[in-house]
């Protein structure tokens, strides 16, 4: 989903869909190596988006330009003779529809093709996911920490108002938009969303008892498959920056000992370096227990907003 501002399409090679790029597959990828055939280019032409590259060879996100939209990002899902896959990316599109936000990729139109092959199109986003830039730090953890601290709770902060719980909030999913000279952090790639409240419909896409997401970014409640709050989100949030301020994740490993960490042991803590206003964040987000977190985006970004100003005092008064 990666956007350029201009189109003169030297497009970067970036990211796909939903597979994992942190060492462990999705348990319920979107789409993957599903390719695009000569009759899915037709049908898009028609449907007015001229197909420009592909992003991964065989891949399921393409880049293509639309008279009105620009340079725009398909996502193609599976070829499919079952209902799950178009429902899933119509549920997609329905959560993010017509809303925007800064911090939140935006999704511009939906449709399945003809051979039942549905696509979601988004805005096209020029960069690199953070889990490539944390490979390549050059400035203190503690920066790097406030800057995208601050942009991750914003963008939670709206798709929970918006009442959308994400469910795999980790560095890949999280996309160093550059354009007009700055970079903005956008929550990306919500094909294991759902929604927060009974009223948008019963989650009868995703198999009940079944655990969802990328298990070094999953709640504990994530890996009992029990119900989800916004607190799951923040939990996931609260994996991320521990990763930025300590260089790793809490938990590594094979897969099934990951799941069983999150749920048993505590996280080692985050190096002294790091101010105690973003230490004690991230523990609380850390906590085991919903309940014991923040409530949820909104919450965190005001905890977020007090760290960073509480560390950035504390830094001016030990240069005195």
């Amino acid at each position: 989903m990666q956007s350029s501002s201009s189109p003169t399409h030297d497009l970067p090679s970036p990211r796909s869909g939903s597979t994992s790029r942190e060492g462990e597959p999705d348990t319920e990828p979107i789409a993957g190596g599903v390719g695009i055939s000569a009759r899915n280019l037709a049908e898009l032409e028609t449907l007015g988006y001229r197909h420009l590259a592909a992003l991964e060879p065989g891949g399921a996100l393409h880049v293509a330009e639309h008279a009105e939209h620009g340079i725009v990002a398909v996502k193609l899902g599976r070829r499919s003779d079952s209902k799950r896959e178009q429902r899933r990316f119509e549920r997609e599109a329905r959560m993010l529809g017509e809303r925007r936000h800064p911090n939140v990729v935006a999704v511009l139109d939906a449709a399945t093709l003809h051979e039942g092959r549905p696509f979601v199109v988004m805005e096209y986003l020029a960069g690199v996911d953070l889990r490539e830039a944390l490979r390549h730090l050059d400035e203190p953890r503690t920066l790097v920490l406030q800057r995208w601290a601050l942009d991750m709770a914003r963008g939670l902060a709206a798709i929970h108002d918006w009442g959308i719980l994400h469910r795999d909030i980790k560095p890949s999913n999280l996309f160093l938009s550059m354009q007009d000279g700055r970079t903005t952090l956008k929550l990306i790639d919500f094909g294991l969303a759902k929604p927060l409240h009974r009223e948008w419909g019963e989650d009868s896409i995703t198999e009940r008892g079944f655990a969802c997401g990328t298990p070094m970014y999953m709640s504990p409640e994530q890996v009992r498959a029990g119900p989800l709050t916004a607190q799951s989100d923040v939990y996931s949030a609260g994996v991320v920056l521990y990763q930025i301020a300590s260089g790793r994740p809490p938990f590594v490993g094979p897969r099934l000992e990951v799941m069983s960490k999150h749920l048993l042991h505590c996280a080692r803590p985050v190096p002294r370096e790091i101010p105690e206003p973003w230490r004690r964040l991230i523990r609380r987000c850390l906590a085991k227990e919903p309940g014991e977190r923040y409530a949820d985006g909104a919450a965190l970004l005001a905890a977020v907003e007090a760290a960073a100003s509480k560390a950035s005092q504390g830094a001016n008064n030990g240069a005195e």
